[in-house]
């Protein structure tokens, strides 16, 4: 490459090769300032963004409290509610069929509750309810009410 003709056109063309530099120059600095402009606005933004977001927050941790209260009384409510179901058919007399005759026990989560007792006959039908207090009968149970106490004492929830 021949170097004098590079060096002659530098030469001629100093002024316009110069300004166009600054040009560049100054281009590069008002996008610089721009771009930090920007930025200095997000930052400016931030708190009240982060503002908005601590009140969110604090929403969510009285929502979460409130929730926890309703479940807490849930599970007290519930600890009194039918949760173990049993039941037995059976014949209560040898001249009855058909399994009409049932033991039905319902407990609660402390196993607290009943065993009612239906027995059916050909001329009459009686109705019994024996309590049941921690899983245990005070009163004499059948073998047909123990199964169908049986049965509600290893039922799942």
């Amino acid at each position: 490459m021949n170097w004098t003709i590079l060096v002659e056109f530098v030469e001629q063309n100093l002024l316009p090769i110069l300004a166009a530099l600054v040009c560049g120059q100054l281009l590069t600095l008002v996008l610089l300032l721009v771009l930090w402009c920007k930025r200095r606005q997000q930052v400016a933004a931030a708190p009240t963004d982060l503002t908005t977001y601590l009140s969110q927050l604090q929403q969510l941790k009285t929502s979460l409290q409130s929730l926890r209260a309703e479940l807490a009384s849930l599970q007290t409510r519930q600890a009194s509610a039918i949760q173990h179901v049993g039941f037995s058919r059976f014949n209560a007399f040898p001249d009855s069929g058909g399994e009409l005759s049932f033991a039905l026990a319902l407990l609660n989560g402390q196993q607290d509750g009943f065993v009612l007792t239906s027995l059916y006959g050909r001329q009459e039908a009686r109705v019994y309810a024996k309590p049941i207090e921690s899983g245990i009968s005070p009163v004499r149970l059948s073998p047909e009410e123990q199964e169908a106490l049986r049965q509600a004492l290893y039922s799942k929830n």
